[in-house]
C-alpha cells in the first residue's frame, strides 16, 4: 500500500513534467524498506494492534500529504480533477486515522470481514483517485486545445479567431462602463516584395521580428493579434 500511494504521488508529479531526482527516488525506496522492516519487527516481538496501527498511519500518511501539499502548490484553476484528487486523498487520510479503527473497535468484525471491507473501501478510493487524475488531463488537454485554437503558431500571439470570438463582449463592457476602445490595424510596408526576393524565411522572421518589437510596447490591458497574413 505504500508503495502504491508512492506510485500515485510520482505519477500526480509527472502530470506536472516535475519529475523526482534520483536522490528522491532512492529515499522512497529506502522508506518502504524501513515500513517493511518495522511492520515485520511488530509481528516479531508480537506488539498490539494499537503500536501497529500507529506505526502504519504516520507512514502510509507521508505520501498522502506529499501529494496534498504538491496539488496545494501548483493549483490549476476550476480544474475539477485535481479538486476531487484532493478530496479523495483527505478521505483517505479520515479513513487511516479515524473511521477504520472505530470500525474496528466498535464492531470487532472477523479477519474475513475486515479483508472485504478493506478491499472493498480500497476500490472505491482508487477509483475516486484515478478518476480525479484523469479529469485533470482532461482538463489540460481541452485547454490546450484552447489555447492552440486562439494562438498563431508562427509568431505566438493571439490570431483572427480569438479576435472575433473577444470582439463583441469588449466593445459591449466598454460601452456599459462608458469606457474607450481603440483597435489599431497596422500592416508591414512592401511585405510581399520581401517573401517575392528573399523569400518566405526572411518573412517569417520579419513578421515574428516586428510581432516581438509590439510586445514589449504593450501595456497589461492591450491585446496584439495577428489579424491577416502579415
Amino acid at each position: 500500500l505504500l508503495g502504491a500511494l508512492y506510485l500515485f504521488y510520482i505519477g500526480v508529479r509527472s502530470r506536472f513534467a516535475l519529475h523526482l531526482s534520483r536522490r528522491g527516488y532512492w529515499l522512497i525506496v529506502a522508506h518502504i524498506l524501513l515500513f517493511s522492516i518495522l511492520q515485520w519487527l511488530t509481528l516479531y516481538f508480537s506488539l498490539s494492534a494499537l503500536v501497529r496501527d500507529v506505526i502504519a498511519f504516520f507512514n502510509l500518511s507521508l505520501p498522502l500529504w506529499l501529494t496534498i501539499f504538491f496539488l496545494h502548490q501548483h493549483p490549476q484553476r476550476s480544474n475539477y480533477g485535481d479538486r476531487l484528487v484532493k478530496i479523495a486523498l483527505a478521505v483517505i487520510w479520515l479513513v487511516l486515522t479515524l473511521l477504520l479503527p472505530s470500525y474496528i473497535a466498535l464492531t470487532a468484525p472477523d479477519s474475513k470481514e475486515l479483508i472485504n471491507i478493506a478491499t472493498l473501501l480500497a476500490m472505491v478510493l482508487e477509483c475516486l483517485l484515478f478518476c480525479g487524475v484523469a479529469i485533470s488531463y482532461i482538463y489540460d488537454l481541452v485547454e490546450k486545445l484552447k489555447n492552440d485554437a486562439y494562438t498563431d503558431k508562427l509568431t505566438g500571439l493571439r490570431n483572427r479567431r480569438f479576435f472575433n470570438r473577444i470582439t463583441s463582449g469588449v466593445f459591449s463592457s466598454a460601452q456599459r462602463y462608458g469606457l474607450s476602445t481603440c483597435v489599431i490595424l497596422a500592416d508591414i510596408d512592401d511585405f510581399k516584395k520581401l517573401n517575392d526576393t528573399q523569400g518566405h524565411i526572411k518573412g517569417d522572421g520579419a513578421i515574428r521580428s516586428v510581432a516581438d518589437t509590439l510586445k514589449g510596447l504593450l501595456r497589461e490591458e492591450d491585446i496584439l493579434i495577428r489579424f491577416g497574413g502579415e
